[in-house]
């Protein structure tokens, strides 16, 4: 039989949606009108056929979105834009199905207050509060929602403000993951241009038979590794390969496998499958939104590839604090190793925004730096890895450090979800032996979209010598909270790197998705307060929802048109290293992580010093528009010839002299940043990267584990991933985190050696 020649990625089927019960029927019919308000199907006066669920602009109105959209390097024929325009997301099944998804995933506290807020508007005083007149929100037209969005967004008070920021956000994200008038107008490729898929590694996963009176299936192992992301993988690799206990190691993780011939998955699928919380971990202020992987590889699977060591002024920090690993040899030779096993290489072509990084700093006399990629010494001109690398060329956890572990002997089991780690002893002596939690197999189709009631859901108890959580700074410190660990460190000195984001517009098709996602890095504000605390400027992931969830919204129209220069646009990240820090916890009724974290004015003065800064990079490249994603302030505008004189005036300048003092314009809109300002919970913030919350101390009074991973207060438990970092890394974690782990895992295998 002839094989199958794949042209692009398999589809991954979904789960079924949750239970929406958490809205009754009239909260819904509120959130759906307020959603539709958003993104609403946009008409002209001679079109409109139903008032109720289209807007009106006028024909002048309409005529002029035309002559905008057709000045865009690649413009849309007028039918074009007139589906574009007047696209219903209430008529598109997928924007309905990806809603009950995206609400479900949202933490409580927020949703209760969605729910309140949606019962309010239901009712006529709460609507004349919120919105002036007696009519419930739902009943009124198209038009008058709208414009209570564009009330809520100028608000003096805070709550119409926090609303709006909850309703567009949630309806931005939904729309650019499933507008198919958009993504096919954007040219966002479904299948990536020389899209080539490579085998996966054929992981033999552990399958548990169904049991009719629950009875917790039984196995035994020396290792157990909770979590199979970096942490996870440096530890397997080490201890199954370099130590040669082989089968004698047991990786577990409650994410599944995908192989390469699932990747790039498409948003919905790609976030549904991949992410914690169907990408969506907010912070119960709603301050923060939170990306963390949640699958097979865990962050390794769905990151950027850069590979940054950490600086010298961290590991002196760290090191200070009674911890001398961090300035030793041994973490030197960690960092050595793991680039060896990745093979990390800086990037051979830079993409648009990285090239703006790389050629605006050096305009502006500012350093920047090439950033090594574990790409495995191959160019991997990928944007798209964010949704799962289909190439394999990525040396993440999924396609080395757990192949290089399973080749000789180690075990491994997907959808596993620990409940806790289980002990005997108790006080000093109290040691771990295992862990009971959940197996949850696929469906009859090796697919996760079967109703639980059709698969295999079992209790699973592993006995195991020696316990390694590398579960990531959400929930290690949760399963260590809930198996009765009391340590008052457990899941405080939360780190997040916040991140604001700015999107600049440049005059020519830039092709933004292509391209390795952060392949170089300004430093000149790393370290503002002589203490390593600043941030630095990083391309950022260019798939539609990470890129334009955040873009701001002042009216239906004008975001769509908006929307349509993605094609000639980059967005940039400001990441900052915070010094102030929150806390993760377990919630009482789902038992999964919370994050209590509210960024400080401390930190958030650093990270607005980098907004102006990345602003100043897209100037003195010839950005026509730059737009930071703050609510209340207006991007800076200029002419294609007012960039042309520029360059003109400046085209023998070594060195150019600071924007901000050629052009009063300019100027005043930097006034403007600092004048609208980024406190929080209004501001747009993110973050890709957690870090702290078991952290690494010299006494049990300042940490969670000791110098060499134990949780203090046990024997035989050890937490290896990014959670034991002292504070922040100031730099993406992933090789800090392998270098850590990889160093742990020589410590256990010196402790298995001498107790044998």
């Amino acid at each position: 039989m002839a094989s199958t020649v794949l042209l692009g990625p398999l589809p991954s089927p979904l789960p079924p949606v949750a239970d929406p019960s958490y809205f009754n029927t009239t909260q819904w019919a509120v959130f759906m009108a307020l959603v539709e308000a958003v993104v609403p199907p946009v008409v002209p006066e001679t079109r409109l056929t139903n008032k109720a669920h289209q807007l009106r602009i006028s024909n002048d109105q309409h005529e002029d979105a035309f002559k905008k959209a057709s000045a865009l390097a690649v413009p849309p024929t007028k039918p074009e834009l007139d589906a574009y325009l007047s696209e219903s997301v209430m008529e598109n099944p997928e924007f309905i199905d990806l809603t009950y998804r995206m609400m479900g995933a949202l933490p409580i506290p927020l949703k209760k207050q969605l729910a309140r807020a949606m019962g309010l508007l239901a009712t006529k005083i709460g609507a004349y509060i919120l919105t002036g007149t007696c009519i419930p929100v739902h009943e009124q037209p198209l038009h008058k929602r709208e414009a209570f969005l564009r009330s809520w967004r100028v608000s003096w008070f805070q709550t119409p403000r926090l609303l709006f920021k909850s309703v567009t956000l949630i309806a931005r994200v939904l729309w650019t993951r499933t507008s198919p008038q958009f993504l096919s107008l954007s040219g966002y490729p479904a299948v990536p241009e020389n899209w080539k898929n490579v085998p996966s590694f054929p992981f033999k996963f552990i399958q548990i038979p169904h049991s009719k009176d629950d009875t917790p299936a039984v196995i035994e192992t020396d290792v157990l590794i909770v979590g199979s992301g970096c942490g996870g993988g440096a530890v397997a690799r080490h201890l199954a390969n370099d130590c040669q206990l082989g089968d004698k190691v047991l990786v577990v993780d409650k994410g599944y496998f995908f192989k390469n011939d699932r990747f790039p998955m498409d948003q919905v699928a790609g976030l549904q499958h991949l992410y914690e919380n169907n990408g969506f971990v907010m912070s119960d202020d709603s301050s923060v939104s939170a990306l963390a992987g949640s699958c097979w590889g865990g962050g390794g699977t769905i990151n950027w590839s850069v590979m940054l060591q950490l600086q010298d002024y961290v590991r002196k920090e760290w090191a200070s604090q009674g911890l001398p690993l961090f300035a030793s040899q041994e973490l030197q030779d960690a960092f050595d190793h793991i680039f060896q096993v990745s093979g990390a290489l800086t990037a051979r072509r830079h993409n648009p925004q990285s090239n703006v990084i790389l050629e605006g700093s050096k305009k502006l006399g500012w350093e920047a730096d090439e950033t090594p990629l574990n790409n495995g010494g191959k160019e991997h001109y990928c944007g798209q890895c964010h949704l799962g690398c289909s190439s394999g060329e990525k040396q993440g956890p999924s396609n080395r450090w757990l192949p290089d572990a399973a080749k000789v002997g180690a075990r491994c089991m997907e959808g596993f979800e620990v409940g806790k780690i289980l002990f005997e002893g108790s006080g000093a002596d109290r040691a771990a032996t295992g862990v009971i939690g959940i197996w949850t197999s696929r469906d009859s189709n090796g697919e996760l979209a079967g109703a639980l009631g059709h698969r295999v859901v079992r209790p699973v108890h592993i006995k195991a010598k020696k316990v390694v959580l590398s579960c990531g700074s959400l929930w290690s410190p949760v399963i260590l909270k809930k198996s009765g660990l009391t340590n008052p460190n457990i899941g405080t000195n939360l780190h997040i790197h916040p991140c604001q984001q700015i999107l600049g517009t440049w005059p020519e098709d830039r092709k933004p998705w292509e391209g390795g996602i952060l392949t170089s890095v300004c430093k000149k504000l790393e370290n503002l307060d002589g203490k390593g605390h600043g941030a630095k400027i990083e391309g950022s992931c260019m798939v539609p929802y990470a890129a334009l969830s955040g873009l701001p919204w002042t009216s239906a129209l004008n975001f769509k048109l908006d929307a349509l220069k993605y094609r000639q646009q980059s967005l940039f990240i400001t990441l900052t290293r915070d010094r102030d820090s929150g806390t993760v916890w377990p919630d009482p009724t789902t038992g999964k992580p919370r994050m209590l974290y509210t960024p400080s004015a401390f930190d958030m003065s650093h990270t607005l010093q980098a907004v102006v800064a990345t602003a100043k990079l897209c100037y003195v490249t010839g950005a026509t528009e730059i737009c930071p994603y703050m609510n209340g302030l207006e991007p800076f505008v200029r002419t294609l010839e007012e960039v042309e004189a520029y360059t003109v005036a400046h085209k023998h300048n070594e060195v150019m002299p600071d924007p901000e003092d050629e052009d009063p314009r300019f100027k005043a809109w930097i006034g403007r940043i600092k004048e609208v300002g980024n406190a929080p919970p209004l501001a747009s913030l993110l973050s890709a990267h957690q870090m702290g919350t078991c952290r690494m101390s010299s006494t049990e009074a300042d940490g969670a584990v000791d110098p060499q991973g134990r949780v203090w207060g046990t024997r035989g438990l050890y937490v290896a991933d990014a959670s034991v970092f002292p504070s922040a890394s100031g730099v993406n974690p992933m090789a800090t985190t392998l270098a850590i782990s990889h160093c742990i895992a020589k410590g256990i295998a010196d402790e298995i050696k001498n107790s044998k």
